[in-house]
């Protein structure tokens, strides 16, 4: 986040989901729909996730904010002890501090399930029939409804209900992330200034049911749009591995789309700023093609960037971000900064995952430090300079501003303030991979985020893992910076 062909729909049909009754069925186990979610020659990714986490959803729009949900889930422990439960995450309910997302049932293997909910009901915690096995998978049919009063704008607006744009993000029940022996139950809580959510690459099968005059983009590929009369289409949306899933719907989008190597690019826009439109695709087009070279070939096969009336600069989702409006502007420096920064999310937080609240650092320190590579090999090393200069800058007037220089690696509530947050975690974030860069070298660099990128892709990394893999490419002196700097040892 930056602060300041068709195949046939899969689950029930829109009448019976409107009954809020039965679950979701999920499709056969025929990867071939999620096949072609992916850039060509990435397909076999999917397989990976043949009998990991999946998720199949069916969503209706119901018309103002109000959002309903039929949901399968299937979890896999992959875990050495088995588990007597498995834990949802409602984010909504979390950075809402009200239950706006309401469960309405919970079954497991067909029967009704014991439940409950903790932590402001955010967290959904499912007891089941019987434990878990390792090596072994459970599938959890949730029912359950969203409501977004009309004017309603949480965290930033990631969640937001204005305009008659609906902006859904982190929305559906997501499993969390079962480590150390424990499920992460970790509360932000609203008025929190990173990202809310922590969750593992699952594959996601969505049918989404609209009313005709909504447009909507979402993370992944639109399969096939069925009118089902009464004044409504119903979508069916597959993804690739992602984290993840968003959803944003507007009457009055415009799309502007192109294909670059085999990736296409949408930018979906409001009317009245066609050179805006154009600017924005270009440099999300640029930053994809930058990234594939310097750090891995970015997997899927579209990446959407929606126009938003959100109050950060831009918001980061699997394959999906949006940049406020204000910065949907040709030729400006800020804008094509934000741009670039969020594209580069999908590299560092989408498809490298880690826990974005307990260190924020390893995804925003990252994608920053990844702009002044994007300016490098756009604009060369004087736009380079320039942009470090402005990180040096933010950092200097943070300081002789009182505040307190502290580790890079610590949760976001450790800095207390957001302008903290920005000057440590973004901008000394960055200069942290530029300093290895005038120790070591920035092709050094470069080779080590490649290998970084191929180890921890679709997976998610600690910080142990980016201080091992740092001594391991430069030895035991990039060790030593990361504890001084990183941990504060």
């Amino acid at each position: 986040m930056a602060t300041a062909e068709p195949v046939e729909p899969a689950g029930p049909t829109p009448d019976e989901a409107s009954g809020g009754a039965g679950p979701v069925e999920p499709s056969p186990d025929d990867l071939s729909p999620y096949y072609q979610a992916m850039r060509a020659g990435f397909e076999e990714d999917v397989d990976a996730f043949a009998g990991g986490l999946r998720y199949w959803l069916d969503l209706t729009l119901e018309g103002g904010g109000v959002v309903g949900g039929i949901e399968r889930a299937r979890y896999h422990n992959a875990d050495e002890e088995a588990l007597d439960d498995v834990v949802f995450r409602l984010y909504p309910n979390e950075i809402a501090g009200a239950p706006i997302l309401t469960v309405d049932s919970v079954m497991v293997g067909g029967q009704e399930a014991k439940w409950k909910l903790e932590q402001l009901d955010s967290v959904l915690r499912v007891t089941l029939n019987d434990p878990l096995p390792p090596g072994e998978s459970v599938e959890v049919d949730l029912s359950w409804q969203l409501v977004l009063e009309d004017g309603a704008g949480f965290n930033y607006a990631r969640l937001s209900y204005v305009d008659d744009m609906l902006v859904l993000s982190s929305f559906v029940p997501l499993f969390s992330v079962y480590e150390d022996g424990a499920w992460w139950d970790a509360f932000a809580g609203p008025g929190f200034f990173g990202d809310p959510a922590y969750s593992e690459s699952a594959l996601f099968d969505v049918t989404v049911t609209a009313p005709d005059d909504l447009v909507i983009a979402t993370s992944g590929t639109t399969l096939d749009s069925t009118p089902q009369g009464g004044g409504t289409t119903t979508y069916h949306v597959v993804t690739g591995p992602m984290r993840d899933f968003a959803l944003v719907a507007s009457p009055d989008f415009e799309l502007l789309s192109e294909e670059r190597d085999g990736v296409t690019v949408n930018a979906w826009s409001l009317p009245g700023n066609a050179e805006g439109d154009q600017s924005s695709l270009g440099v999300a087009l640029a930053a994809v093609a930058v990234y594939d070279d310097q750090f891995g070939a970015y997997p899927y096969r579209e990446l959407d960037v929606v126009e938003a009336d959100i109050i950060a600069a831009g918001i980061e989702y699997p394959g999906l971000i949006y940049i406020d409006t204000s910065l949907w502007e040709p030729d400006t420096i800020y804008g094509e900064w934000v741009i670039a920064h969020e594209t580069a999310h999908q590299w560092w937080y989408s498809l490298v995952g880690n826990d974005q609240v307990e260190t924020p650092w390893m995804d925003e320190g990252l994608t920053e430090y990844s702009v002044l590579v994007y300016f490098r090999e756009t604009q060369g090393p004087l736009a380079e300079a320039n942009a470090r200069g402005w990180f040096q800058s933010e950092v200097d007037s943070y300081l002789s501003r009182g505040g307190e220089m502290q580790p890079l690696g610590l949760p976001v509530e450790s800095y207390v303030t957001s302008d903290a947050y920005g000057a440590l975690v973004y901008r000394e974030g960055a200069l942290f991979f530029d300093e290895l860069g005038d120790v070591y070298g920035a092709d050094e660099v470069i080779g080590f985020l490649q290998d970084y990128f191929a180890r921890y892709r679709y997976g998610i990394a600690h910080l142990e893992d980016v201080r091992s893999l740092l001594v391991e490419h430069f030895g035991p002196g990039a060790g030593e910076l990361f504890d001084e700097q990183v941990l504060g040892e």
